[in-house]
């Protein structure tokens, strides 16, 4: 499991003073469940004597200065009362001090290895070479500087170190300053002496570096019905993260090590960890499959009107959804409302061109595909439509994140959606997106591979462009999270993907690479009808006689079918349909096919399915 180190508004606040004995911080805004806590404090004279905040564990000390590295666990943020930290010197000076948030790490023994480098002076600094234990641990450095001479420097930091935050004391005629940078690491053993440079020359430099734990993952498929006891099995330290799928679907108690459980019913937790009230949905059906398909906009290369109510119908005739999730991408209107489209002007798939960001729902709701004249879409209307389906969301803009959000916890949530952006943006919001409970996913192309080791670790499900070098899907690939090629129109593409044993695919030419869903409805005898539910129900309805059968069993199958005579079934066609099934005589059923489909099935005798795609 990889560590997210999260800085900007809500997950990482700064204070600082221009000379002050004590350092007060913030608790960041969005501090959760499971969260580490890390803190870098500095004062600038050497403290023979400090007080730290209560609860804090202290990594390593500035030895020029006052000041270092700690941190704090945190379980439990309802249990985590304090709403700010001091630190407290026996000398005044220019301090600072912040804190920021980790995701994904060790709570109960979050440090692997420390060390502190030698001060410089010159204007170059060494942060220490560590050598580390385990192949998934999070480099961090922590670097401080003092000067008499100038106003503020700039740390340069060395790849392929990511530089996160820089800071500066206020302006008292001296200067102090520091500089936080993290490194995703893949492998374990030494990791190598880092020399950075600050400009303008600074002294009395110092670097702290710290390679942090990734908490253990493990994936389980147990699962409790009824009432009793479910425990988890496997190996997971303090703070690790419960990725498979074990839900509590009774009265009764879970049991695990882990910090994300998926949980219904009268649960509670036995152990150490937090319970997270995630309800089982679509989506964890899917996550668990193999492989995983998802329909990239509908399905674009099958049905080019993407995005439309229409085209995600033929999807959803297409494949079960247990088997297959949509994708959608969505850019807000200027009057807030989420409008499904890939681009953020209209004019490659309908018939005018507007930006969809300045223009007034009213005006967009005009618009038709250019290919078969089908209405642009709202999300909500796509999400309402197609209550039993999973799916990959992507805002493009990264705008009102908290809105966008807010629509997804309020038509199924976790268990029901996947949120996805480029992997090299949005750090900020894929933060907001895990926090609220969601699984991310970050897809990447080949250009991407020299950031790839500081991108991926945001994510949570990773993707890859199905072209890229064998070289860059080993790279991918050696992550441990599962990664979905991208984005393949035909099965060429997927012989191509193939060879890489991704986890799962986004598919745009649906008909040509997914399989397709059986749907039964078996007429067994003259007289007698059973009717075959969808793979996502268990109703199932039968006719004895001459008389009239109510087939209610699907959401999708839920206008009636009556008997034109003994053994023969008139069978109306999905609520999305206008079309209607008509009888031929006895023992026969013509149905006529779904809207738009404008396709017949006649079935004499046994057979006639409930969902008509094509023709017999």
């Amino acid at each position: 499991m990889s560590i997210t180190p999260l800085f900007g508004a809500g997950n990482s606040t700064t204070a600082t003073s221009a000379s002050a004995l004590s350092q007060a911080v913030d608790k960041p805004a969005n501090t959760a469940d499971g969260d580490l806590l890390v803190a870098f404090a500095y004062t600038q004279f050497t403290a023979t004597s400090s007080t730290d905040p209560a609860g804090w564990t202290k990594v390593a000390g500035n030895p020029g200065r006052g000041g270092g590295v700690f941190y704090k666990a945190i379980p439990s943020a309802a249990a985590e009362t304090a709403t700010s930290y001091t630190w407290t010197w026996n000398g005044a000076g220019r301090t600072f001090a912040t804190i920021f948030r980790v995701r994904g790490a060790q709570l109960g023994s979050p440090v692997d290895v420390s060390a502190v480098g030698t001060s410089g002076t010159s204007g170059t600094n060494t942060a220490p070479s560590v050598t580390t234990t385990a192949a998934d641990d999070m480099l961090m450095t922590f670097g401080f500087w003092n000067a008499s001479t100038i106003t503020t420097s700039t740390f340069t930091v060395p790849a392929p170190l990511v530089d996160a935050l820089q800071i500066c004391t206020p302006l008292t005629g001296n200067t102090s300053g520091g500089d936080i940078a993290y490194q995703q690491l893949t492998t374990a053993g030494a990791t190598g002496a880092r020399t950075f440079t600050t400009s303008p020359a600074a002294t009395n430099q110092t670097t702290i570096t710290v390679a942090f734990h990734s908490a253990p993952a493990f994936t389980d498929t147990a699962a409790l019905t009824g009432t009793g006891t479910l425990t988890a099995s496997g190996t997971v330290g303090a703070g690790g993260s419960y990725t498979g799928s074990a839900p509590l679907t009774g009265a009764g108690t879970l049991t695990t090590t882990g910090t994300q459980v998926t949980a219904t019913g009268a649960a509670s937790l036995a152990g150490t960890g937090t319970l997270w009230a995630h309800t089982p949905g679509p989506m964890d059906t899917i996550l668990r499959n193999t492989p995983i398909w998802v329909a990239h906009r509908g399905g674009s290369v099958s049905w080019p009107y993407e995005e439309t109510l229409q085209a995600y119908t033929y999807a959803d005739r297409w494949a079960a959804p247990a088997v297959m999730a949509f994708e959608c991408s969505v850019f807000q209107s200027s009057d807030g409302v989420w409008v499904a489209s890939h681009d953020p002007n209209t004019g490659r798939v309908f018939n005018a061109d507007y930006d969809i960001r300045t223009t007034p729902w009213a005006t967009l709701q005009t618009l038709t595909s250019i290919v078969g004249g089908y209405p642009i879409a709202r999300l909500d209307e796509l999400l309402d439509a197609f209550p039993d389906r999973a799916w990959f969301v992507d805002n493009k803009a990264f705008t009102a994140f908290t809105t966008f959000l807010s629509l997804l916890d309020g038509r199924g949530g976790p268990g029901r959606f996947v949120v996805k952006s480029y992997g090299g943006g949005g750090a900020t919001q894929v933060a907001q997106a895990k926090a609220a409970g969601y699984q991310t996913w970050g897809y990447f192309y080949e250009t991407d591979t020299p950031t790839l080791a500081a991108n991926q670790g945001r994510w949570d499900l990773l993707g890859e462009d199905y072209g890229a070098t064998s070289g860059t899907w080993t790279q991918i690939k050696s992550y441990g999270k599962p990664v979905l090629a991208h984005i393949l129109p035909n099965a060429a593409a997927k012989a191509t993907a193939d060879q890489y044993s991704p986890q799962g695919f986004m598919v745009s030419g649906v008909e040509a690479i997914i399989p397709q869903t059986p749907v039964p409805a078996v007429l067994a005898g003259a007289g007698s009808l059973t009717a075959t539910a969808q793979p996502a129900t268990a109703a199932a309805a039968a006719l004895s006689g001459t008389g009239a059968l109510t087939a209610s069993a699907s959401p999708r199958f839920t206008a009636p079918a009556t008997t034109a005579g003994t053994g023969t079934l008139a069978a109306s066609a999905s609520p999305r349909s206008t079309a209607l099934a008509a009888t031929a005589s006895t023992g026969t059923l013509t149905a006529a096919g779904l809207a738009g489909s404008r396709k017949n099935i006649t079935v004499t005798g046994s057979i006639a399915r409930r969902r008509w795609h094509g023709s017999t």
